[in-house]
């Protein structure tokens, strides 16, 4: 209850400020809260200790989350636009990455989920506005999925990650 509470004045203290804070601040502040998370889990992961253990995988998926939280804040602070399937798509690899860095089914199954999104969501605008501005590498996502995701299912030892990547290789 403590962290939560904790995170949240953070959260708040963080929200009230963004607008006068300075870009290399919300630059310094973002990295810093990626490395910051990402190295604590990594250092915790790492531990003999069972709860140190879960703690520092909680770390490492909350470093995943703020990966998408960078990718997506730094683009609007740099006035880089584009479409959402394409924030989703290299947040996946990025997550996928990570998942295969460290052998976690965790990752491996928010990173599937999140390619699983990037597809939809350029489905979805391709149907509602009619543009065929599918991306290469989402018109090759079964190719894609069956080449990343299969090895990670069979690294991670993971039928949740194998399950997902065959329904979205025959979706796709």
């Amino acid at each position: 209850l403590g962290f939560i509470l904790l995170g949240l004045g953070v959260i708040t203290f963080v929200a009230a400020n963004w607008q006068v804070w300075s870009r290399p601040i919300k630059v310094l502040l973002l990295l810093s809260l990626f490395i910051g998370t990402n190295c604590g889990g990594f250092y915790f992961w790492k531990s003999a200790d069972q709860r140190k253990s879960r703690l520092g995988q909680g770390l490492l998926f909350l470093g995943a989350l703020t990966l998408g939280a960078n990718l997506g804040l730094m683009s609007q602070m740099f006035h880089q636009t584009g479409a959402a399937y394409t924030l989703y798509l290299i947040w996946g690899l990025g997550v996928w990455t990570m998942a295969y860095g460290l052998r976690l089914t965790s990752l491996g199954l928010m990173a599937i989920i999140l390619m699983a999104i990037a597809y939809w969501l350029s489905i979805y605008q391709d149907l509602l506005w009619n543009s065929a501005d599918l991306g290469l590498a989402l018109q090759q996502l079964s190719l894609i999925v069956a080449l990343l995701f299969i090895p990670l299912a069979y690294y991670c030892r993971s039928s949740w990650i194998f399950g997902l990547s065959s329904f979205l290789v025959v979706v796709a």
